[in-house]
């Protein structure tokens, strides 16, 4: 049983159980999936560093700045966003015969303690759905991407995602970590028409893996900053303020 379903730039053919493999065009260029566009990655409200930046005394804190709002950079330092990443991106199909994407899996390239050195709490912001969407823990033994409400097993044991030339595919995946900081990239694995399996990796800026931290376990960090308001004005310590509740 097949059916499609109208998503985002292109029409989608998601199939259950066999299908039929047709012999594709032995000349056709490029791979048989490619990545359309700029892949995002953005985490929720918190953000650490592993370096506890110092307080400043006129308690106006950190600036704003320019840096990117993914992974924003204070005092020199690249932070990490904890908890919660969540990746968007998006495939296309580059063959006249089906092409189906039998899996995604993250796959961890390092794994190092939870960053405790500053914690940088932005304000909430609006969010955005995308077609298909997936959950990820990589807390995990193995790793899976798998449905919101399912648990351990991988969306794509029971779903392929099939596509044919030029069509689209958007995806939305939240990964989770607790107990350590990650750095992985994103791997889909693929069967073209003539049955041969391939995989294309999905990375994050400069081809960069992504990175993603957990909180320490008694929730202190070296220091904690908290948004200003307006949030043009930057962030400042939390204490420096008197209403601020920080854990001591």
């Amino acid at each position: 049983m097949r059916w499609a379903v109208a998503i985002g730039a292109g029409a989608v053919a998601v199939t259950t159980g066999w299908g039929l493999v047709v012999a594709v065009n032995p000349h056709e260029p490029g791979k048989p999936v490619s990545l359309v566009g700029e892949v995002k990655a953005a985490g929720d409200l918190k953000f650490a560093l592993s370096e506890a930046l110092p307080s400043a005394p006129d308690g106006k804190g950190l600036p704003r700045g320019d840096s990117d709002p993914s992974t924003p950079e204070f005092g020199g330092h690249q932070s990490v966003p904890v908890g919660t990443l969540t990746v968007s991106f998006q495939i296309r199909g580059n063959r006249r015969t089906p092409v189906q994407v039998t899996d995604i899996t993250p796959e961890i390239t390092d794994e190092t303690p939870v960053q405790t050195g500053t914690l940088v709490v932005f304000p909430p912001e609006g969010s955005e759905h995308s077609a298909i969407e997936l959950v990820s823990n990589l807390d995990a033994t193995r790793p899976v991407v798998r449905g919101p409400t399912e648990l351990g097993v991988s969306w794509f044991s029971g779903h392929h995602v099939e596509l044919t030339n030029d069509e689209n595919q958007q995806f939305q995946i939240i990964f989770t970590g607790r107990l350590a900081t990650y750095s992985f990239r994103i791997v889909i694995d693929y069967t073209d028409g003539d049955g041969d399996r391939g995989h294309l990796v999905i990375s994050d800026r400069d081809d960069r893996p992504f990175r993603l931290t957990g909180e320490p376990a008694d929730g202190r960090y070296g220091t904690v900053y908290l948004p200003n308001y307006p949030m043009d004005s930057g962030w400042h310590a939390c204490g420096s303020w008197e209403e601020d509740l920080c854990a001591r």
